[in-house]
Formats: C-alpha cells, sequence, structure tokens
C-alpha cells in the first residue's frame, strides 16, 4: 500500500497534475479575487466612465462560486448609480454538458440602486447605460445566436430602491424597501420558461408583489401585479409643483394579469382583470383647508389594457361616499382650474421624433360610471357674500363612455339639495360632447342661497321661495356655433323678498308657473304659453325726495366683485339677428295684493289694493305686437279699480291706450294728495276715475274724467308747493244738488321731452280747470245751463233807470235754476252805474220833469214825465224862461250866438204875443239845442247814481226773492260799483258767486 501510494506520489503525472491543482488553486484563491479588486475599478473608469469600488472578494475556484462584497458604481465619479452589500455566484460544471452556461444560484444582498432625474431632465442611469450598451454591441457579433446560459435560482434580498427627481422647482425622493426578488429556471434556451417573484415595500405602510413565468427566448412574460396600500401621497411628491395641491390622503390597491412580449423590434403589453381601488382619497388646495375632493372609494374592476392596440377597457367605475368641492372665485376663475400649472410647450426635437405608432389614438371605453352618497359643494365667492349650495348625488350613472364609435353616452342622476329639494335627469351625451340631450326634473329647489347675488345688486332679502322645473333641454355645437333649446315647464313658490332696511315686503307671491316654456338660443328666442302667479305681493313706495322704493333698493353700477380682466380683443358687435325675440301668450294674476305707499306728500299717504286679478296677453318684442291687458281690483273699503286696453309692452312710447278707473273709492284717505295739491285736506267724498292713456309716436292724449259725490274740504294744511286758489267756491261751483261734481281734464304733451311729467302735467291742468271756473264761474253756469254765453254774469238796465227789463228777467230765471242746482252757491248783485250814460239820462229826465211842472202837468212819484213837444209855444216859452232862470238873462242871447256860430244860420224864437195864441216859432232845431244846454247845466246831485246802482241792486233782490222764491240767505247786495258802458243802450250791473254761510 505504502508502495503503491509512494509510486503515485512520484509519478511524473501525478506531481504534473498536483502542481495544477495547486497552481489552480492558488490562482482561484487568491490571483483571481487580487485581480478583480484590481481592475474592475479599471475597467469601469477606462471602459464605462464610471467609478467602482470592490470590498472583499473570495472565490472557490473547486465550487466555482463567487462571493464579493462592498461593491459600489458611481457615474460620475461621486454619484453612486448601484451598490451592494454582498454578491454571491455560484456556477455549475454541468455548463459543459449542457452547452449552457449554467448558474445554480446567484444572491444578491443589500442592493442599493439610486435612479435620479437631474436638473436638466436626463436620467443619471442613462449615460452609464449607454457606455455598458455600446461595450457590449463591440464585443457581441450581431449575427451570433446569443448565448444559451440557464439560471437555476437567483434572489435579490434586503434591497433598496431611491429615487429623486431634481428636475422640478421643489426636489423630491423616495426610497423603496425592503425589495425582494426570486427567479427560478431563467433561460435563454429556446422554449423555455423561469418562474421569478418580486416583493416590494413602499412608502409609509404600501407593498407591491409582481409574480409569474417569464422567458428570455422569445422574450415574453406572463404573471400577475399587485399593489397594496401605496400612498397616493407617495407619487404627490414628485408633481407637487404641477399640481397645485396639498399633500394628499389616500391610498392604492391595484391588482392585475398581465401579459409581455417583445420580438421583430415590436413590444406587446396587455393586462387583463384590473382591479383598482383608491381608498380615503382627500385632495386640498395648496392652501391648505378643507378638501376639494374627498372619496371613500373610486373602485374599477375587471378592466383591460392592450399596448398594441392602444386601448383601454373599463367595465365599471365606481365612486362612492365623498365629497366635491368647487368654487368660483372673486374674479370668475373656477378653483379647480388652478390645479394644474401652466403647461411647458413641447420641444421641436421632441415632437420631430414622435412615431406614427405613438401619434395613432389611444382607444378607451369606460362601459359605466356609477356615483353614489357623493356631496357637491357649490360656492360662488364673487359676492359680498357666497353663494353657496350642497347637491347630494343619491345616484348617477354614466355609459358607453368611449373616445370611438358614434353611439352617445346615456347618463341618469338622481340628485338631492342640502337645502331641500331634488333633481332627476337623465338623457344622451355625444362622445365629443358636442350635444347633449336630456330630460331634467327638479322640485322644489330653494332660492335662498341666491340671496347673495339678490344683495349685490339691491338691498333685499330673499327670505323664502323655492322652484321647480321640468324641461327637455338640447346642446348642440355646429359650424355656425352652439344653439341651446328647454321646453318645458317651472314654477317658483313661497317666493318672499323683503326690504332689508325695514323688514317690509318688497315682493312676494305663493307661486308663479309657466306652461309650455320654449326657450332657444341661436337663435334667440323665449316662448311661453301662460304664465299664472297666484296670491302676488308688492309694496310700492315714494319717499320724500320722490324716488321709488324699487329705484331706491337698487345698488347702482353693481357688477361682479373683481371681474376678470378684459383682454384688448373687441367684442363682436351684435347683429339684427342677434336681438331676443320673446312671446308670453297670457299672463294670469290672481288674488293679488298691492301696499302703496307715498311720503313726498304734505301727509304722509297709503293704501291698500286688494284681490287684484286680471291677464294679459300677446306679449311681445315684436314692435308691431300689441298686448292687451285686463285687470281689476279692490281698494280699500268699498272701492275698486280696472285698468284694461292695449300698448307694445316693450315699446310702450310707440302705441299705448289704456283706460284705469277707479270706482267708489273714499276720500278722506286721499288728504295727503290734496293737502300736496292745495293745502286743504279732504273732509268727506267718494271718488270715480275713468282715466284714459293713449300714446302713439311718443306723443300723449289722455283724458280725466273725474265725478266726486258728496266732496267737502277739510282743514287747512300747511303745504310749501300748495296752489293758492279759491277752492271753496271751485267746489260748490262745481257740485250739483245731487253733491256731484263732473269734470274732465284732458292732459297732452310729448313723453320724449327732457322735462315732461306727467304728475305736472295732470297738477297744472287741474290748476287750470279751477281757475277758469272761479275766474268766469258764470261761463261755466252757462254751459251747464246750455246758454251758450256768458251774459249771465251782468243784468243790463236802460241809461238812468232802475226798471228790470223782461229779457233781463229771463236772465234771472236761470240764475234761479243755477242757484238750485248749487245750494252751496249764493248770489252777489253789484249794482252799477255809469256817470256818463247814467248822468246824462238823470239830467234828461230831472229837466223834462221841470219843463212839465213849468207846462203845469202834474206827476206822480218817480212818473216819467214823457217826451218834449220842441214845435209847442208853450213849450217853447217855458225852455226859454228854465235857461233864463238857471244860466240869467242873457243866457239865451248866448244860446243864440252859439247856435248862429254852429248852425251857419239865424234862429227864430217864438213870439212871446204870438205864443198867447197858441202860434208857436217854427224852428225846433233851436230848442232842441235850447234842451240840450239844459240838461248840461242841470246841477245832479253827487249821491244821486249811487242810489241809482244801490234801486238796480234792490231791483234784482227783490225779483229773485219775491218773484222767483229764491232763499233770502242766498242772495244778497254787494257795494255798487262804478262801469263805463261800452254801449249807449245800457248799464250792466255785475253778478258774483260765493258761498252760502257754513259750506265748505
Amino acid at each position: 500500500m505504502k508502495q503503491d501510494v509512494k509510486r503515485i506520489a512520484t509519478n511524473k503525472v501525478f506531481l504534473a497534475g498536483l502542481a495544477a491543482l495547486l497552481l489552480y488553486a492558488l490562482a482561484g484563491f487568491f490571483l483571481a479575487p487580487y485581480l478583480l479588486e484590481r481592475y474592475v475599478p479599471r475597467y469601469a473608469q477606462e471602459q464605462l466612465g464610471s467609478q467602482a469600488t470592490v470590498g472583499d472578494v473570495r472565490i472557490n475556484p473547486f465550487l466555482l462560486r463567487l462571493e464579493a462584497k462592498d461593491v459600489r458604481f458611481e457615474h460620475p465619479p461621486g454619484q453612486p448609480i448601484v451598490a451592494f452589500g454582498r454578491l454571491l455566484v455560484d456556477f455549475q460544471l454541468s455548463s459543459l454538458f449542457r452547452r449552457a452556461w449554467t448558474f445554480a444560484d446567484v444572491q444578491i444582498d443589500g442592493l442599493d440602486l439610486y435612479v435620479e432625474v437631474r436638473r436638466d431632465g436626463s436620467l443619471n442611469l442613462a449615460a452609464f447605460m449607454d457606455r455598458l450598451a455600446k461595450r457590449y454591441a463591440d464585443v457581441s457579433s450581431g449575427d451570433q445566436p446569443p448565448r444559451r446560459w440557464l439560471l437555476q435560482h437567483a434572489a435579490l434580498r434586503e434591497g433598496k430602491l431611491t429615487f429623486s427627481d431634481l428636475s422640478d422647482p421643489t426636489p423630491a425622493s423616495t426610497t423603496f424597501a425592503p425589495i425582494n426578488l426570486e427567479v427560478l429556471d431563467l433561460t435563454t434556451l429556446p422554449d423555455r420558461h423561469g418562474r421569478y417573484a418580486i416583493t416590494a415595500a413602499v412608502p409609509d405602510g404600501g407593498s407591491i408583489a409582481w409574480r409569474g413565468d417569464v422567458s428570455v427566448l422569445p422574450i415574453a412574460s406572463a404573471g400577475e401585479l399587485e399593489v397594496k396600500g401605496l400612498k397616493l401621497a407617495t407619487a404627490w411628491a414628485f408633481m407637487r409643483d404641477e399640481l397645485h395641491l396639498s399633500r394628499p390622503k389616500g391610498t392604492l390597491d391595484l391588482a392585475a394579469r398581465y401579459h409581455f412580449a417583445y420580438g421583430d423590434g415590436k413590444a406587446a403589453l396587455g393586462l387583463e382583470s384590473i382591479r383598482a381601488r383608491v381608498s380615503a382619497l382627500a385632495l386640498s388646495n395648496s392652501g391648505g383647508g378643507e378638501p376639494i375632493l374627498a372619496l371613500d372609494t373610486i373602485a374599477a374592476s375587471e378592466g383591460r389594457f392592450d399596448l398594441a392596440k392602444r386601448e383601454l377597457v373599463v367595465p365599471e367605475l365606481e365612486l362612492r361616499n365623498g365629497r366635491v368641492a368647487a368654487a368660483v372665485e372673486a374674479g370668475g376663475i373656477v378653483d379647480w382650474a388652478k390645479l394644474l400649472a401652466p403647461m411647458q410647450p413641447s420641444s421641436p426635437a421632441r415632437a420631430a421624433g414622435s412615431t406614427d405608432s405613438e401619434t395613432r389614438p389611444w382607444k378607451y371605453t369606460i362601459q359605466t360610471i356609477r356615483v353614489e352618497s357623493v356631496n357637491l359643494a357649490l360656492v360662488d365667492r364673487g359676492y359680498e357674500q357666497p353663494i353657496a349650495y350642497g347637491i347630494d348625488i343619491v345616484s348617477a350613472t354614466l355609459r358607453s363612455i368611449a373616445n370611438h364609435g358614434e353611439s352617445p353616452m346615456r347618463f341618469e342622476a338622481a340628485l338631492a339639495i342640502a337645502q331641500g329639494g331634488t333633481i332627476k335627469g337623465n338623457g344622451t351625451i355625444a362622445q365629443d360632447l358636442k350635444s347633449v340631450d336630456a330630460q331634467v326634473e327638479a322640485t322644489g329647489v330653494p332660492l335662498t342661497p341666491l340671496q347673495p347675488l339678490i344683495a349685490h345688486y339691491a338691498a333685499l332679502d330673499l327670505k323664502s321661495g323655492h322652484a321647480s322645473a321640468s324641461a327637455r333641454v338640447n346642446y348642440q355645437s355646429g359650424g355656425k356655433g352652439p344653439s341651446l333649446s328647454a321646453t318645458g315647464t317651472m314654477s317658483m313658490g313661497d317666493v318672499l323678498v323683503n326690504e332689508t332696511e325695514t323688514g317690509d315686503r318688497f315682493l312676494s307671491w305663493k307661486t308663479l308657473s309657466a306652461d309650455e316654456v320654449a326657450f332657444t338660443l341661436a337663435p334667440n328666442r323665449l316662448a311661453i304659453k301662460e304664465i299664472r302667479v297666484l296670491e302676488p305681493g308688492a309694496k310700492v313706495e315714494i319717499s320724500k325726495n320722490r324716488e321709488v322704493n324699487l329705484a331706491q333698493v337698487l345698488r347702482p353700477g353693481a357688477g361682479r366683485a373683481n371681474p376678470a380682466p378684459a383682454t384688448s380683443r373687441r367684442a363682436p358687435e351684435k347683429s339684427a339677428g342677434d336681438a331676443f325675440a320673446a312671446n308670453i301668450s297670457r299672463i294670469r294674476v290672481r288674488n293679488g295684493t298691492v301696499d302703496f305707499a307715498d311720503f313726498s306728500l304734505a301727509l304722509p299717504f297709503s293704501a291698500r289694493v286688494r284681490r287684484f286679478n286680471g291677464a294679459a296677453v300677446g306679449i311681445s318684442t315684436d314692435r308691431a305686437s300689441r298686448a292687451e291687458l285686463k285687470f281689476d281690483g279692490r281698494i280699500e273699503g268699498s272701492g275698486s279699480a280696472k285698468v284694461e286696453g292695449g300698448l307694445n309692452a316693450f315699446d310702450p312710447k310707440a302705441f299705448t291706450d289704456i283706460r284705469v278707473e277707479f270706482d267708489n273709492v273714499e276720500m278722506p284717505p286721499l288728504s295727503p294728495y290734496a293737502a300736496t295739491f292745495a293745502g286743504r285736506k279732504i273732509a268727506s267724498g267718494r271718488l270715480w276715475l275713468d282715466l284714459r292713456y293713449k300714446i302713439v309716436k311718443n306723443e300723449l292724449a289722455g283724458e280725466n274724467k273725474i265725478v266726486m259725490q258728496d266732496f267737502t274740504l277739510g282743514e287747512r294744511v300747511e303745504a310749501s308747493n300748495a296752489l293758492d286758489l279759491p277752492l271753496d267756491l271751485a267746489v260748490a261751483l262745481l257740485t250739483d244738488s245731487q253733491g256731484r261734481i263732473n269734470v274732465t281734464v284732458p292732459v297732452t304733451g310729448n313723453i320724449d321731452h327732457p322735462q315732461f311729467s306727467y304728475g305736472h302735467l295732470i297738477r297744472e291742468a287741474l290748476a287750470s280747470l279751477i281757475v277758469r271756473i272761479v275766474s268766469a264761474p258764470f261761463r261755466a253756469l252757462a254751459s251747464l245751463l246750455d246758454s251758450g254765453s256768458e251774459a249771465l254774469g251782468s243784468i243790463n238796465f236802460e241809461p238812468g233807470r232802475a226798471r228790470l227789463l223782461p229779457a233781463e228777467q229771463e236772465k234771472l230765471d236761470k240764475i234761479v235754476q243755477v242757484l238750485k242746482e248749487k245750494p252751496q252757491v249764493k248770489l252777489v248783485v253789484h249794482g252799477a252805474f255809469d256817470p256818463q250814460l247814467d248822468g246824462e239820462a238823470l239830467r234828461d229826465r230831472q229837466v223834462r220833469r221841470e219843463v212839465a211842472q213849468a207846462l203845469g202837468v202834474k206827476l206822480e212819484g218817480r212818473e216819467d214825465p214823457g217826451p218834449i213837444a220842441y214845435s209847442d209855444a208853450a213849450t217853447q216859452r217855458a225852455l226859454e224862461g228854465l235857461l233864463a232862470a238857471r244860466a240869467g238873462p242873457k243866457a239865451v242871447e248866448e244860446l243864440e250866438r252859439d247856435f248862429k256860430k254852429n248852425a251857419g244860420r239865424d234862429h227864430q224864437r217864438v213870439s212871446w204875443v204870438m205864443a198867447l195864441f197858441g202860434k208857436a216859432s217854427p224852428d225846433r232845431e233851436f230848442y232842441q239845442v235850447m234842451f240840450q244846454r239844459l240838461v248840461k247845466l242841470y246841477p245832479l246831485p253827487e249821491t244821486e247814481p249811487q242810489r241809482l246802482a244801490a234801486r238796480r241792486a234792490e231791483t234784482i233782490v227783490e225779483y229773485l226773492v219775491q218773484s222767483a222764491g229764491v232763499d233770502p240767505s242766498r242772495v244778497e247786495s254787494g257795494e255798487t260799483r262804478t262801469v263805463s258802458s261800452s254801449s249807449d243802450e245800457a248799464v250792466a250791473a255785475e253778478l258774483s258767486l260765493g258761498l252760502v254761510k257754513g259750506a265748505s
């Protein structure tokens, strides 16, 4: 045995083999590790442009096992890209028999992989991988088949991936650890499949699991991918500069089966049974605050993805239990529009490098989207107080969503308004969103959230109200621009709007409903068959400065707060076709109430119109059309009002023909108007008004018929602008025996005139009427008696006489009729005399009396002596005697000289001798002149004309009282007056009217 061993030990072959084995062992255990530690860094620097460090390297040449520790690569130097604590490679000698490199085991412990997007957007691994790929291409022949190798087992334990993005203004970094990988039977042998499993921990507690089969020849893989608990904040950190969001909450769970293949330069990737779920999602604006989006669940199931077909199919997507908040900011911008930072334009090089496959459009299909129990919080902050509506999506479904094909999307929705009310809808939406056809039902939607909008434009407070509607809505977006149409019904109920300052009701109604509403844009039209308003209420108030409350509550110049800045582009001018055409067939009002108050008067006035009913038909913007209206109502007490007529509703200046009637209205409440107009209250009376307004081409022609029953004026009131008129007399003159006043006041004017005021016209017309009546009362009385003249105001007398002529008695009889019709009026008689006519007549009569007395004629009282017999001798002698007695003995001689001078001839006097025998002078003219000389010389007493005027007044009063039976209290004599008559035949005694004592 010893010899055999010795022989073997001294055998040269054995010794040579032993030496070779020893050298192999030395080379394997010592030389190879040394060479690797020395040349790997050099190779990395020279060939890859990287810096490499290798720690402890151990090789077992007999087990064909390599173990390296603390391996680290940096590219460029100073920036690590990969490192691992331990690498173990177990090579099998069976490779010689299998004609394939066979690795029993490859293990990597403590892998650190650093992936970094640099500030310029490049990837830190890109240059390293390019150098490595180029080096591999240099040592490989493209015509040779790939090397045959078999990896029986490979494992990565406790690996770590650090990903950093420095390209954004806010750098971000995250680490995935631990990462574990296990691969079985991975090979380049044809049609051989290996198995793999990867697990990785995601920051903040998530995990990734990836397992399946893989083959290298051909390149293919299939398996399952599962992501659990991936925090959305992890991805947000790398998109925070693009998304203006605070750190989001929520996790992502994803599971799918996949298959991948690569061949002929094309990659094929498909995902099936995709199940994705986002849980507890919460997104907030970058400023923090309440989430703008919060959902308990977003889930998709059984989805499919095909990269080659560029197609994604999701059978069902669900959103449940959450809240979505959207707000319109003060500038009119929706806050969601600010979540995305402006996109940077693509570089020309990148655009040019795109391929046809990249530009081929993706196809997506979502068969059903379901939304349940999601609250929408909608806010408009463009006003002093925001407008806010809360909408609960009870359920909503959207089906057949796809970016290909022509079938429209179909939707159904049931919404509940948080403040009350519901909205339901269903219909279709075109895939390109260019058309919508929907049926919408809204019930009891509250209007009170719109209070900030009303408060912005008016000092009003919307206290209550709700709206309902049922409409078919259609939207089309075509080549000529978008068009919109809506047909259906709508109503608003229990609306109450109060004045903010006083809290008084401004406007209200129980229900307002519209039937067969048809609204369109392009063309712009609105047609409503009927609007019904039940129990409307309104307040109309005129302030002390004569402003209507509607003008007072409106806020001048109100607009949206901080509107978005206008662009320099000029808005297109509207054409005639853009005008909005509106037609309302009928408006009906039932049981309305109007509270009217006027504080601009000397005394405050208020009144209420109740049970206001009626209708208006044919309301249209067509200038050729005319609306007809008919309304009536009750005024406080037992009064009533009616309005009837027609007008051009949208251009009343072009045509208006309206009749307004007020019947049996109690007048004492109207005292404020009487006080302002005339400085007097109204003590009693009832009013009937018939007002007709007709406007044609801006010209007003109105007629106001006024009837007052038992009207009496009350106490005086201080009013600065009151008319100073004898109203008591005017009232008395206008009031008939039945206690009624009936007058007509016409009004005309151009309503476009800058100074036009209907109230001013009425005031002036009434004032003019009163002035005419009191200044010429008998003209008014003559019109009542159809006498056709103003002669009733005077009674004519013969000069020098107080006898009542028959014609004048007829006048007085008519005046008696007037006094019977006007019980509050009395007649005042003013005796008059004309110094010239009456003086001459009185002297004439006195001279004739003296002549009669000289002739021995006896007269009784005021008996008229009759005419002068100028051809009688005794009369001639009497005239001569009277002239001599009156003017002296030479008076006759002076008359003779004057006569000769004026007549141009000598006179012929009567002979006193011949006169004894009755022989008179034939010169009649001479004695006529003598008589005129006597009249002229007669000394009439100054009081005689006054007594004549008084006798004339007494004659009139005596006739009225004694002959006509007029109450003496209604006739009196006034002061006498001196007149100058225009006629030589009569002197007129003047009559005037006054009030019976105690009448107002």
